[in-house]
């Protein structure tokens, strides 16, 4: 596993299950409807990875900070020049990027 994918899976597991389950999975699913149904958090990195490649670093930290994670958001490297700091307005842009790129997996 490359070490990005890796940090994510350890940011991840730091979540609590209901955490994951309740929260996280639940915004994530807004973006692709597929991801809802897979249990395993190594799993949700590994499609997320295939389909946004480095953007999934932003998605994450997107969904973390919209779940009151913060804490966990920082861990995460910057990428495309975000900062956990910007606040959630710079996402609109990256929100269209996942839709489209998830569109096709949620279509099979």
């Amino acid at each position: 596993m490359a070490a990005v994918e890796q940090l994510l899976l350890e940011v991840l597991n730091e979540l609590s299950s209901e955490e994951f389950l309740s929260k996280f999975k639940r915004r994530l699913s807004d973006f692709s409807p597929t991801l809802k149904f897979t249990p395993e958090r190594a799993k949700v990195i590994d499609v997320m990875m295939e389909k946004l490649g480095q953007q999934s670093v932003k998605v994450i930290k997107k969904l973390l900070i919209e779940i009151n994670r913060k804490d966990l958001a920082e861990i995460l490297p910057e990428v495309g020049g975000f900062s956990v700091e910007e606040g959630n307005e710079s996402f609109e842009p990256v929100s269209d990027f996942i839709q489209h790129r998830f569109s096709s997996v949620d279509s099979v």
